[in-house]
């Protein structure tokens, strides 16, 4: 279980954090079976990088910095766009700012979607 409580699930060998992201993912496949969406992946990894530079996280264990990225539940192309694509069933900070990060340094918006998404509609 999580810090958040969701349930991790795994079937057909992929491990999901939450119930409501494997419940997204089975959506998605959907939609991609019925020609609506195409080229699902899914956990997709950003290098997050600013003027061609790597993001450093810089700690005791790396003094020199390791790269910062951006894992996005689920990438796909809808209607010739290109969808970044994160299930939230709760938001924090921390995700807010490599959302953030991510989307200056790409020029792509990421679309939330889950519970989380639903709160922030009607704040």
């Amino acid at each position: 279980m999580s810090k958040y409580r969701a349930k991790i699930v795994v079937a057909d060998g992929l491990r999901f954090h939450s119930q409501g992201e494997y419940a997204r993912w089975l959506e998605l496949r959907i939609l991609e079976a019925a020609g609506k969406i195409k080229a699902l992946k899914r956990q997709v990894s950003y290098a997050l990088r600013i003027a061609g530079h790597p993001l450093l996280i810089r700690s005791d264990r790396y003094p020199n910095g390791r790269g910062c990225r951006y894992v996005a539940d689920f990438e796909y192309v809808e209607d010739g766009i290109r969808i970044v694509e994160d299930y939230k069933g709760f938001d924090t900070s921390e995700a807010r700012l490599r959302r953030a990060v991510f989307e200056a340094t790409t020029g792509l918006r990421i679309r939330i979607t889950g519970p989380a998404a639903q709160r922030t509609r009607a704040a």
